[in-house]
């Protein structure tokens, strides 16, 4: 195939979450503590200098690991060793954090996920928009015959962990209708269809990928999700119904769609 796969898989392997009383369970500090820190922290001391209190910044891994005072606000490793667990867990109002007056307050758990993150070495990612694409491993499957592709490990790999085994494969008929709904939303004529049950090339499917592709059909379809996504309508609709002269805007997505554009 000339293009990219015209279905994209979108695998999101995420790191299992820490359970109560599995102390040994992996911390993913983007999912877990960063969303803490920033619903209790952040306020006075994130990206905001106007708000920000003491000079202290924990929306960043130069400042969360900062040694303020001779004491490090977060050490790596050592619970005991780091003021942020301190302030978190003390019985001293002028020092506990967050404030009282602030109307929040840590519950056990959190305290519990931050002590368990430090203990684990403290690992601070960026987010992940910033982050570069790291290709995953492929998973270890037992039917090493039946992926073609990459994404077929994935996808053998989940099924084989649940007990299940991969249906047979489709015929021609429905290979064919599952594509053209797929990428034009339409069943396939008689005479598309014809064309391909007589193509017995390896690249017969493939050609009938490229074909619905190149057609101005393709950004229709996948301008679809984009369009309902934006709440985008011709009209106003409810009680009013008048119309709304923004048609050109559903060209330029179907148009940007059928010409690739990143």
């Amino acid at each position: 195939m000339n293009r990219a796969l015209y279905l994209t898989a979108v695998l999101l392997a995420f790191a299992p979450r820490a359970l109560a009383g599995e102390s040994s369970a992996p911390i993913n500090f983007s999912r877990e503590v960063r969303p803490l820190l920033s619903e209790n922290c952040f306020t006075c001391h994130g990206p905001d200098p106007g708000q920000r209190k003491a000079k202290l910044r924990l929306d960043t891994k130069e400042g969360a690991f900062e040694v303020k005072d001779g004491k490090p606000v977060i050490k790596a490793g050592d619970i005991s060793g780091s003021e942020l667990i301190r302030r978190i867990t003390t019985t001293d109002d002028d020092d506990l954090m967050p404030p009282r007056k602030s109307g929040k307050k840590l519950t056990t758990a959190q305290i519990d996920l931050l002590k368990r993150w430090i203990d684990q070495g403290a690992k601070w990612e960026t987010h992940w928009a910033y982050q570069k694409p790291v290709r995953p491993p492929l998973p270890e499957v037992k039917n090493k015959s039946w992926p073609r592709n990459e994404i077929d490990y994935f996808v053998l790999g989940k099924l084989e962990k649940e007990g299940l085994s991969p249906n047979p494969e489709a015929d021609k008929p429905t290979l064919a209708r599952r594509a053209n709904l797929d990428l034009n939303g339409l069943p396939p004529t008689i005479d598309e269809l014809d064309a391909y049950l007589a193509d017995n090339s390896e690249e017969a499917y493939n050609k009938v990928v490229d074909r619905l592709m190149d057609s101005t059909h393709y950004g229709e379809q996948m301008a679809r999700y984009w369009l309902d996504s934006a709440r985008y309508a011709d009209s106003h609709g409810y009680h009013i119904d008048s119309l709304r002269n923004i048609w050109k805007y559903r060209e330029w997505v179907i148009d940007a769609f059928n010409e690739n554009m990143p």
